[in-house]
């Protein structure tokens, strides 16, 4: 096996000129593609919700692209992205965020039964975003399975394990998950669980 020379791995140098003007033309070329695209990759990630997209991670904050764990423009934590718009309300959205650990003024979320639940959630002001409720039992399912992502949501909402409530009702009685095993299941509304706003944008 020929050896090659120190660090360009490009084999045994030839005497022709011509041949050697010519690879240090491509050493040169590659070195310079090799910078271009470094600098283009610096602090910018590029798989995102949308196929060939790139993102910063204070880009979703300002309303744009977005992935699981990121500040949304309410300032809570996205923990769903879907792969296509879905109607939210008169308009279309891409993304679900969980209010953040704290959002009620305390350490510890509330447990309060689901009438309060259910006002709490939708008059939560964030202060500079609309559209908070009680997350539907598919919501909360997507939550719930984000939440067991360590370095997304796990890390940053701060959800206790134990039963949250949904807006989804089954008669008498709303849905809620456990949050410590997954369970969904029904309770009286009079009951009282965890609460965590969710907002569609």
């Amino acid at each position: 096996m020929a050896d090659t020379q120190p660090g360009t791995g490009m084999g045994p140098e030839t005497p022709a000129t011509t041949t050697r003007r010519t690879r240090r033309l491509a050493l040169v070329g590659a070195l310079a593609l090799v910078l271009v695209a470094g600098a283009v990759l610096i602090g910018v990630k590029t798989t995102g919700a949308r196929s060939g997209a790139t993102y910063n991670n204070d880009i979703c904050q300002k309303g744009g692209l977005c992935q699981v764990g990121e500040v949304g423009p309410g300032n809570g934590i996205v923990f769903y992205v879907a792969s296509s718009d879905f109607a939210c309300g008169t308009a279309t959205c891409r993304y679900l965020e969980a209010a953040p650990a704290g959002w009620n003024n305390s350490t510890a979320d509330p447990k309060i039964n689901w009438d309060t639940a259910m006002s709490n959630a939708s008059s939560y002001p964030d202060g500079s975003q609309s559209g908070w409720h009680l997350p539907t039992k598919d919501e909360l399912l997507y939550l719930y399975v984000a939440n067991g992502n360590p370095g997304n949501v796990k890390d940053n909402a701060g959800l206790t394990k134990s039963n949250y409530w949904s807006s989804s009702l089954n008669g008498t009685t709303a849905w809620r998950r456990n949050f410590a095993d997954g369970v969904e299941g029904n309770d009286l509304k009079t009951g009282t669980r965890y609460v965590r706003p969710v907002r569609t944008f």
